[in-house]
């Protein structure tokens, strides 16, 4: 409760949430992974924050080139941005999906050689998928062929990770299939 109560006090002050984005645009690439983890932080189960972030269009811009150049741990902390918007927010929802290029470069997050990255793309098409809305986008996309390869390629991780990978990419597949 305390956390949620500070993610919303963050959040109404406009200033650091267009800070953040345009740091985000601005900084070194070795501070880019911190940048997306106050990003997420401020997006996790808080639709106003997230509104706030995906608003504007250069953050998603910023994002979707991010996952073609970045390294491992900004992919990390953008999967985590992605899921907790998604999970988030419809309308952040519908605004990443509609994006061009968000769903190949999401897709392209599934075929990493790193299992926990993998996990949350999966999670992150997991929350898309119940959308009832973007299904159509996601069928066009074939992003349910993404889901299938992330289970399918092997890698060494903890078995917690396997587990929800498995878990989670059952649940986005189901969910593409209604």
């Amino acid at each position: 409760p305390q956390a949620a109560g500070m993610r919303a006090a963050i959040g109404n002050s406009t200033l650091i949430l267009e800070g953040l984005v345009s740091l985000l645009k601005a900084c070194l690439p070795a501070d880019t992974a911190v940048v997306l983890q106050c990003l997420s932080q401020l997006a996790f189960y808080n639709n106003i924050n997230c509104e706030k972030i995906i608003k504007n269009e250069n953050a998603i811009a910023v994002l979707v080139s991010g996952i073609h150049t970045g390294d491992t741990p900004q992919l990390l902390e953008s999967a985590r941005l992605i899921n907790n918007l998604a999970a988030s927010s419809e309308r952040a929802s519908a605004r990443l999906v509609h994006h061009e290029g968000f769903l190949e470069a999401l897709g392209r997050l599934c075929s990493h050689n790193n299992m926990a990255l993998r996990a949350r793309a999966v999670s992150a098409i997991n929350c898309l998928s119940r959308r009832g809305a973007l299904k159509t986008a996601l069928h066009k996309s074939n992003i349910a062929a993404d889901v299938v390869t992330a289970t399918s390629l092997r890698s060494s991780g903890a078995l917690d990770t396997r587990k929800l990978l498995r878990f989670t990419s059952a649940c986005a597949q189901a969910n593409l299939l209604k």
